[in-house]
């Protein structure tokens, strides 16, 4: 599978919101199913190598930006080499701090249980 692009930078003023689109291709043998999720990360070693917090480890929301996020379609099947545009929006909520922000998308094998 295919993600493009990987990262956005946003501009956005406080209190404003922002939309764009991701395209994901299926570029496996068969339909393949895609499920969204939104993580927080942090600076994971001295390097800055991100270490991503799963909402469920998340301790609080007061530097969190995954909620600032919502995805048009929560998960999609795409059928053997099918792309498919998908929008987000960035909403900045009015109180937050005005710094640079950085969306990044990814992709993760799911075990088939």
């Amino acid at each position: 599978n295919h993600i493009s692009p990987l990262k956005f930078e946003i501009n956005a003023q406080v209190g404003t919101s922002k939309s764009d689109v991701i395209k994901l291709t299926n570029n496996t043998d068969g339909p393949l199913t895609l499920y969204s999720s939104k993580e927080d990360f942090v600076a994971g070693d001295e390097t800055g190598r991100p270490k991503f917090v799963a909402s469920k480890d998340q301790t609080s929301d007061t530097y969190s930006l995954a909620n600032w996020i919502k995805v048009e379609n929560e998960n999609v099947t795409l059928a053997k080499g099918e792309t498919r545009e998908i929008r987000f929006t960035v909403t900045v909520p009015a109180n937050a701090d005005q710094d640079d922000t950085t969306v990044r998308f990814s992709s993760r094998q799911v075990q088939q249980v």
